[in-house]
């Protein structure tokens, strides 16, 4: 038994060897854990204040965007509607959600309460808006193809109105496709197309 005693001892240092590396390793994982944890705690904290950056760019320009709008389905419709714009953080990333509230009642833009006309004219608006504010500056030309089509004759007028005041204030030439005679009145220049034995003919009105 004394003659394997040697063979016992080497068994032993190589474990305890071992067992210095596995503690080492260990503590070498424990301090990058607690460097990992340090890191997503300030990625974490980052995402939280760009998120909250991000809301409040969308404020600012939110307050400037539902005005508009709302002035506009105001002078369409009348003094009881509005347009609201909901902005939450989903996702880690901040979100808008679109409504109108006419009256008392919010209806979301995908709501078939709130008829065709209104989401035209909030839909247009927005079109509009969003050119005036975009940097750099697209083209000052918007094509449109039926963008009012919901909209009655008496709206229609009044929103042809609209389109020219803001063709002459922003400097936006709107070139639209309409099947509305109310809406081509307000045009400074207004082709028909008409198309016969699968021809198209155009005529300056």
């Amino acid at each position: 038994m004394l003659t394997r005693l040697p063979e016992y001892e080497n068994f032993l240092h190589e474990k305890k060897a071992e067992r210095r590396i596995t503690i080492k390793r260990i503590q070498e994982l424990e301090l990058n854990y607690k460097v990992l944890k340090s890191r997503l705690e300030d990625l974490n904290e980052s995402v939280s204040v760009i998120n909250i950056v991000g809301v409040m760019a969308n404020d600012d320009s939110k307050s400037i965007i539902e005005g508009i709008v709302t002035e506009a389905l105001q002078l369409i419709y009348d003094e009881s509607y509005s347009f609201i714009i909901d902005t939450r953080i989903q996702r880690d990333q901040p979100e808008s959600y679109l409504s109108v509230k006419i009256g008392e009642n919010e209806y979301s833009l995908r709501d078939e309460e709130l008829g065709g006309g209104v989401i035209d004219v909030v839909s247009f608006t927005l079109r509009v808006t969003m050119w005036a504010i975009s940097d750099p500056q697209v083209d000052d030309v918007l094509m449109l193809d039926e963008p009012l089509r919901n909209l009655d004759s008496e709206r229609l007028t009044k929103m042809g109105v609209i389109i020219k005041k803001l063709s002459d204030s922003l400097g936006i030439q709107f070139l639209i496709v309409t099947h509305e005679p109310q809406l081509a009145e307000a045009a400074d220049s207004t082709w028909y197309v008409k198309k016969s034995n699968g021809t198209s003919k155009v005529e300056v009105v």
